[in-house]
């Protein structure tokens, strides 16, 4: 088994290495397996007894819940009691959590393509400096003597470079991050595994929402940056998005951003290893400058990501789709291949998709392949730079203690 990944299936378990906000990612009863079985498009509507979960998977399904909103709500929170008090670097409120739902139509469409980068080009031009910085502790802890360090045993150093790249991007602090794993500790157990599953989410909308308040008087909020951008567009004009809906959207890009980083870069520290092992030493110095080499290593990194998307949603009133009943007050589980058209001003099951961590063409994976990218030539030009007696990836891999 890789000692980067804890599961068989190439997967974090729920409650194991590193911290997730995908819902579906976070349960842990049986929607690993029933994704797996939604992985092959066909359309179809199933009650799941284990989890006790409406299977509804397949493109024309899914766009079709996705359409009625209403109908198929986000997972409601109830109040949490005995939150704890926000310290001055935390930015979580104590009040009630913004709980709009994530806006899919005409409106945030417009705003996600004035804030997100139109190509790869584009996004090395904003972020890439960002980015560099970001990787810099991870670079150094690779390159660096094995002995005495951590390397990415467990999912600390995974963690540090997920949440400092989403924050670079972002413009929020990362801490904002660990902050919401803080306060899950205090969710009563009275809350629903599927409410339970959503909390992250719905935590980390009210730490942006906050910060947004914020950001007038104490600049919280980095100018330029994907959530500075989001501010000023979506209030741009009368269609514009309110407070809680941006915090809505920044949070399912700051999220998407997160968990693609955190599930890709184990999986490209494996390709690395796996390359050096019979490449040895060149194999590594060469992705300092050849571009095509490290394209090859991101894309056998990224063809390990899942090849399915999963959604929750809570029935409001009973519902009739494709042809089977699904009661009021029923959590149901959207399946949608990856491999779909995803794309930001597509309809609503586009923009989900594009939203999804393990998209290929989304904006998470957008994120963590640059990442990727710079990290591999990062290596490269250090290990073209120092002796040949210092370890190579294949050492870091025997080295390095198994993942939490």
């Amino acid at each position: 088994m890789s000692p980067w990944l804890d599961a068989a299936d190439g997967s974090l378990p729920a409650g194991a290495g590193t911290f997730r906000f995908d819902p579906v990612h976070r349960l842990t009863a049986g929607p690993a397996v029933l994704l797996q079985q939604a992985a092959g498009g066909a359309e179809r509507i199933a009650f799941d007894a284990v989890s006790g979960l409406w299977v509804i998977a397949g493109e024309t399904l899914v766009a079709q819940a996705c359409c009625d909103p209403l109908t198929f709500a986000e997972v409601p929170v109830p109040p949490l009691a005995g939150r704890s008090t926000p310290g001055p670097d935390r930015g979580l409120p104590q009040t009630s959590m913004p709980m709009a739902g994530l806006p899919l139509d005409h409106r945030v469409r417009a705003v996600l393509r004035l804030v997100w980068p139109a190509s790869a080009r584009s996004a090395r031009r904003l972020w890439g400096s960002s980015i560099d910085s970001a990787l810099a502790p991870i670079v150094a802890e690779l390159a660096g003597p094995v002995d005495g360090h951590p390397l990415l045993g467990g999912s600390s150093m995974v963690e540090h470079a997920a949440g400092a790249i989403a924050g670079a991007v972002f413009g929020i602090d990362a801490a904002a991050a660990a902050a919401v794993a803080h306060d899950l500790q205090v969710a009563p157990e009275s809350v629903t595994s599927a409410a339970r599953a959503v909390l992250p989410i719905v935590l980390l909308r009210a730490a942006i929402a906050h910060a947004m308040r914020r950001h007038t008087t104490s600049g919280r909020i980095r100018a330029g940056t994907v959530l500075d951008d989001l501010q000023a567009y979506g209030r741009a004009d009368a269609d514009r998005l309110e407070a809680a809906e941006i915090a809505a959207v920044g949070a399912a890009l700051f999220a998407t951003v997160w968990d693609a980083t955190a599930a890709f870069l184990p999986r490209l520290l494996d390709v690395i290893a796996a390359r050096t092992a019979t490449a040895g030493r060149p194999g590594i110095t060469r992705l300092a400058h050849d571009q095509t080499a490290r394209a090859r290593l991101l894309d056998t990194a990224a063809a390990g990501m899942p090849t399915v998307a999963g959604w929750l949603r809570v029935t409001t009133q009973t519902v009739l789709l494709g042809g089977v009943r699904i009661p009021a007050g029923s959590t149901c589980l959207l399946a949608a291949s990856t491999r779909g058209p995803a794309s930001r001003d597509g309809s609503p099951v586009a923009v989900l998709r594009w939203l999804a961590p393990a998209d290929p063409g989304g904006a998470g994976m957008a994120v963590a392949r640059l990442a990727g990218d710079r990290l591999l030539a990062a290596l490269g030009r250090h290990h073209t730079s120092r002796p040949a007696s210092h370890p190579t990836p294949t050492q870091w891999r025997r080295t390095a203690p198994a993942s939490r």
